[in-house]
């Protein structure tokens, strides 16, 4: 079964008209299909009528918000999963290698391979790309006021300005894979499936979304006036590199901290601790990442 679902809603309102579009290339396909519209449908029991077995195809019409909503309604996480980018900020498709141009993005799904991808589970709350705390968090509290008046990297850009005034360093226990928890001070923290966040923004350089690892890179605490040197070693992902970060790889993450404020692929979550754990190479997605 192939189920279009889409959210004539999502930040660049343009969805309805990819919608025609991929309606208009499965019919020349002769590929039959069904359409789930997620502002009919606030029941969460809605989403049980979505086929999401291994033979079941989900395309999902929206951005990075959108696609994290509806995965975690689904009651299954073995379907093919088709992403079209509508949205603003479109991250996870960056990490499989597929086009932002969204009939380009879905013409590459639809005639291209799949692969079987990981996701990661915060607390039991599935997410593909990345999750974060400390300064993103911030500057995700900020963004709201500027995605509808820039796209992509340029409102992440503008919202970090504003996030700089009310910085602070977070405070953190961390445990990987079982071991003793130690306290840390960081600007962020970032833990990955898929590389980017923030429009293009590369905060897990060496994420792959198929290698059954999970990816975190810690950014060590800076002042406040260095976060604006960091950023665009932060956009090119090289903050490792210049040894602002550290980067490690793990089966299991778990983090300690009060009243803390999280993001899982740019939805803000709260919680006195999260456990970060890895489904690996349970869900079908197109990649064509050459890693």
């Amino acid at each position: 079964m192939f189920t279009i679902v889409f959210n004539p809603e999502t930040g660049t309102k343009r969805t309805l008209h990819v919608l025609d579009e991929v309606k208009t290339i499965l019919d020349s396909q002769s590929i039959s299909y069904t359409t789930f519209n997620i502002i009919d449908h606030i029941d969460e029991s809605a989403y049980s009528s979505i086929p999401s077995g291994s033979q079941d195809t989900v395309c999902i019409l929206g951005g990075d918000g959108t696609v994290l909503r509806t995965f975690n309604k689904l009651n299954g996480d073995s379907f093919r999963l088709m992403i079209v980018p509508c949205g603003t900020g479109n991250d996870f498709i960056k990490s499989l290698g597929l086009p932002k141009d969204p009939i380009k993005a879905f013409n590459a799904q639809i005639n291209g391979t799949v692969r079987h991808i990981d996701y990661l589970l915060a607390n039991n709350r599935r997410f593909l790309n990345v999750m974060g705390a400390g300064f993103d968090v911030d500057v995700l509290t900020k963004l709201n006021a500027f995605k509808h008046k820039f796209s992509g990297l340029k409102s992440y850009l503008m919202a970090v300005i504003h996030a700089v005034r009310g910085y602070s360093p977070i405070e953190l226990e961390i445990s990987q894979d079982g071991s003793p928890f130690s306290k840390r001070q960081l600007s962020l923290i970032s833990i990955g499936n898929g590389s980017y966040i923030g429009g293009g923004m590369k905060a897990v350089p060496g994420a792959i979304t198929h290698d059954g690892i999970i990816d975190v890179v810690e950014v060590k605490a800076v002042k406040r006036w260095q976060l604006l040197f960091l950023l665009p070693l932060f956009i090119l992902g090289l903050h490792v590199k210049f040894g602002l970060g550290k980067a490690y790889s793990c089966k299991k993450i778990s983090i300690i901290s009060k009243n803390m404020d999280y993001q899982l692929d740019g939805e803000i979550f709260n919680d006195e601790s999260v456990s970060v754990n890895i489904v690996s190479g349970r869900l079908q997605a197109f990649d064509k990442s050459s890693r």
